[in-house]
């Protein structure tokens, strides 16, 4: 009898850790996230109110995943490139909200593609009712190209912006050229925000200019 209990108690202690861990996260599928828990922990208003998210990817080893946030109302420095969440809908059954704004003004969720985050799975929640729970194979590589697109367009931006400042600040050739590198390496992780790019810019043209004393 002993026993028969020992073991009974063993199983449930297994099912429940069983029923904690994350289950696999695939490409196109759709969850709830804090901002506040991405990677670069985002901070400010909303931080903390759930986020519809795409997973552009599936988990890592380290269960990280990439995922495309939707919002009513994106943040200014998200906003480039966004795309109605509804684009990606067609054919996998539920839809994303609209929002009634002042004077009667409609706001669609839109996702930021051109900034696509890291979080962790155990970060990620089961998508509210009513919304789709996973994008068609076709939607999914349309929005992981859309992000593509994005990220690229705004990589060149990134790129071009620093070379400008490089310029204006008096730098040599070759100290530009390691500086759009850098610039070019972080930019493409797509979460490197203008103020991080224009502090590398500085540290750069400082750096140069000690070499001219």
């Amino acid at each position: 009898m002993q026993l028969i209990f020992a073991v009974s108690l063993g199983f449930l202690s297994f099912a429940s850790v069983v029923s904690a861990m994350p289950m696999p996260v695939k490409a196109g599928d759709v969850h709830m996230a804090q901002p506040a828990n991405f990677v670069d922990g985002h901070t400010g208003g909303g931080a903390r109110i759930p986020h519809p998210v795409i997973a552009i990817t599936g988990d890592n080893l380290n269960g990280i995943v990439k995922v495309v946030q939707g919002s009513h109302n994106l943040p200014p420095n998200m906003n480039a490139h966004a795309q109605n969440a509804n684009n990606f809908v067609g054919g996998s059954g539920g839809r994303f909200t609209d929002k009634t704004g002042k004077h009667g003004a409609t706001h669609p969720t839109k996702l930021a593609v051109g900034y696509p985050q890291a979080i962790h799975k155990g970060h990620l929640n089961h998508p509210k009712k009513g919304l789709p729970r996973h994008l068609t194979p076709k939607n999914t590589h349309n929005l992981q190209q859309a992000v593509g697109t994005a990220v690229d367009a705004i990589t060149k931006s990134k790129i071009k912006t620093a070379a400008k400042q490089a310029a204006a600040a008096g730098m040599k050739k070759s100290a530009r050229r390691t500086l759009l590198r850098t610039v070019a390496k972080q930019a493409a992780a797509a979460s490197m925000k203008k103020s991080a790019m224009k502090t590398v810019a500085q540290q750069a043209a400082a750096k140069a200019r000690g070499r001219k004393k």
